[in-house]
């Protein structure tokens, strides 16, 4: 398929989003630069891991919300940090039976689906997780 708006070629229609993943005027760019990271709320006892554009205002807000940046992982393109996250989200929810842990009362910038007990995964082991994904899709590329 083709995005209408920009006119690239897309695997998967996306729905009244205004665009294609590259496109669209919300969410990670996947065109663009993006950070993988993995975020610790010692209060919550929660983690969290989540991607962004480089130059947004993401990660601040997280850390006015009480989160500790653990690790960021660049990417040249939002797609693969996508596909990172994705993986990533997979292993946790299918893998290890990990369901998400906050709800989106306690995520003011969003993301509370990308959330785990950290009692039940600690913030070393979720960054563990993301660099197993990135080598996998790093030889995916190669």
């Amino acid at each position: 398929m083709q995005c209408i708006t920009c006119d690239t070629v897309v695997a998967k229609a996306l729905q009244g989003a205004g665009g294609c993943r590259r496109c669209r005027p919300f969410g990670t760019n996947h065109g663009l630069p993006a950070l993988v990271y993995v975020l610790h709320h010692p209060r919550w006892a929660a983690v969290k891991v989540g991607i962004t554009n480089m130059g947004t205002t993401r990660l601040a807000d997280h850390r006015r919300d009480g989160w500790l940046v653990i690790r960021t992982q660049y990417f040249e393109l939002g797609a693969d940090a996508h596909d990172v996250e994705q993986a990533v989200l997979y292993r946790l929810r299918n893998e290890m039976s990990i369901p998400p842990f906050l709800d989106a009362s306690h995520m003011r910038y969003g993301g509370a689906t990308e959330t785990a007990d950290a009692d039940l995964i600690s913030p070393l082991k979720l960054w563990g997780l993301v660099c197993q994904a990135r080598d996998e899709v790093d030889s995916e590329v190669a």
